[in-house]
């Protein structure tokens, strides 16, 4: 059931139509080459790295901020004035902000958390290289309100409230059937199907 609302959710804004614009209220054509630089990030927008489209990037940046209440994408400058930008969508869990940015996009504000170990396990980007998008914020943690509740639910899940009780079962199919629901079921939201010569008894 989860699945299928975040999926409602995530579809139906990552097929939005979108466009580019003045910010303010300007017109373009105050703007120099308006016209031609619209063209010109459109075009870079609807194919933003080798891999993507615009979709399927927004669609996993969108699955983070619905998820965990925060998303992230890369973003680089090229050399290449009719492909500007290249944008990469990043794991969102991964970021972690600074807290002593100076405000300047050219500092460093945040690092990504790699895992691995050494000088390169952080990698620092600049206000500029990344654009951080964190869904209900609040003052004493970077993340909002969905994040929280998406744990609180896990931590709800681990302690079950309810018991299956099988007839006639032996202590090796008991184990058997332990480690199946763990390994399979736990955590998953599948309906289990058991075919057993009795009724199985929900207490």
């Amino acid at each position: 059931m989860a699945r299928r609302a975040i999926n409602a959710i995530k579809d139906r804004v990552a097929g939005m139509r979108w466009r580019i614009q003045p910010r303010r209220g300007r017109a373009l054509n105050e703007l120099p080459a308006g016209t031609e630089r619209t063209d010109l990030l459109i075009a870079n927008f609807e194919a933003p790295n080798p891999d993507d489209s615009f979709r399927s990037m927004i669609e996993q940046v969108l699955e983070d901020v619905i998820v965990g209440g925060f998303g992230a994408i890369e973003i680089h400058r090229t050399e290449d004035a009719m492909y500007p930008l290249a944008l990469f969508p990043v794991d969102g869990a991964s970021i972690r902000m600074r807290t002593d940015w100076d405000g300047s996009p050219s500092s460093v504000r945040y690092e990504q958390v790699t895992g691995r170990f050494g000088a390169d396990g952080n990698i620092a980007l600049k206000d500029e290289e990344l654009s951080y998008i964190r869904l209900n914020t609040r003052t004493h943690t970077p993340f909002g309100l969905s994040a929280h509740r998406f744990a609180s639910r896990l931590a709800s899940n681990s302690v079950m409230q309810y018991a299956l009780w099988l007839q006639n079962m032996s202590p090796v199919h008991h184990e058997r059937l332990i480690r199946w629901w763990q390994d399979e079921i736990e955590g998953t939201g599948r309906v289990p199907i058991l075919s057993v010569e009795s009724k199985p008894e929900v207490l």
